[in-house]
Order: C-alpha cells, then structure tokens, then sequence
C-alpha cells in the first residue's frame, strides 16, 4: 500500500486512471500504461534526487554527482500496442553509469571497474568540480607525482597546487539500487489497480 508523502500522487494517479479507463474505448489501456509509465518514472526520479543526496558533496564525474543530475532527467518511457487487447509499457535510461550505480561493480570481472584504452582511472578528490584531467593537462595545468595529478594556476608561483585527481588501477562501487526497490513499491500495488480498473470496464461492457 502507498503511503506517506506520497499518497497525494498516488491518489491523483488513481483518479486519472480511472478518468481514462470510465471513457473507455479502444484506446483507455493505452492511455493507462502510458500514466503508469510517466508515474514509474517520476518515481525513480524522485528516488534518485533523494538517495544520492547524501553522497552529492564528494561525488561527481561519469559515476558522481556530476553524471547524478544527468541520470536523475535521462529517463524516458514507450508504450506499444500489440493488437487489439494487449498494450506494453517500457521506463528507461540512457545514462550509461545507470546500471553501475543500481548494481555496483560486484557483477563486472574481477568485482572492479578498471581502465579502458587509458592507462589509469581518474578519481576526483575533494568536492570541487573541475574540468577532466586531459583537458587541464593539455592546457599546461596540471603535473603528477606519486599518483596524484595536482592543480596549478598561472602564475605557479602564487597558488599553491591543488590535488584534484588520484589514478588508480580498479575502483570497487557498491550497489546502490533505486529502480529495483521503486518498482517492488509501486508495481504491484499498479497491477492491481489497473486489474481492477479492466475487470470494472469489462463488467460495464465499454
């Protein structure tokens, strides 16, 4: 059952849902799916903004706070008729560290993600967000000693350098699921309503 915060949504998504399904007509599951579906998604959006709000002041790059924003709005949905009693609902993502956030590195080889067609990985120190490590090289900014690449502004002489990124041959990330865990909440409860919403139209012979 929904509860909490959340029932306001959940009671306006019931009362469209039952709007649409009462006109009937061919195309009332349709226009269901296509409400659970922008529903589901809201959810993993909102999910997302809350889970990672903890972990946002010292992650970012491809897998931080940098690419968090980014997976919180690359979401999208698709809904497909198959014939005349069969309609098919998708939510997905296009963010391309999605699925490392939701399971971690535990099911890649070796339990690590590890460098591709570069030498090392680059990982940000600190919380301030800065340009990634070959652009600032290229532009003469920054050096490496012992595995850290350090910071530098012109003149050198009156900044101190800064260690921004650390290199490192394998980086472990623990799972951090949030699509699972929103479609155990939401999805059942869903089926059921939309079951119940068919059975309604079907009695009523629309």
């Amino acid at each position: 059952m929904v509860g909490g915060a959340l029932a306001g949504e959940w009671d306006a998504f019931k009362r469209m849902v039952s709007r649409v399904m009462s006109q009937g007509g061919p195309n009332a599951l349709f226009k269901a799916t296509t409400l659970s579906c922008i529903f589901i998604e809201a959810r993993i959006k909102e999910r997302i903004r809350i889970q990672f709000r903890k972990t946002k002041k010292t992650m970012r790059g491809k897998t931080g706070i940098g690419a968090i924003g980014h997976l919180s709005s690359a979401w999208a949905h698709e809904v497909k008729k198959h014939g005349l009693n069969r309609v098919t609902g998708i939510v997905g993502t296009w963010a391309k560290h999605a699925a490392i956030h939701e399971y971690g590195s535990a099911g890649l080889p070796g339990g690590a993600i590890r460098p591709v067609n570069v030498a090392a990985l680059t990982i940000p120190i600190g919380s301030k967000p800065y340009p990634p490590a070959n652009i600032l090289r290229h532009q003469g900014l920054t050096f490496l000693k012992d595995g850290i690449i350090f910071f530098h502004q012109r003149p050198k002489k009156d900044h101190k350098p800064i260690p921004i990124y650390v290199l490192k041959q394998q980086v472990r990330i623990p799972a951090n699921p949030y699509i699972r865990p929103t479609i155990q909440r939401y999805g059942p409860d869903i089926q059921k309503f939309l079951g119940a919403s068919i059975k309604e139209i079907i009695s009523k012979g629309k």
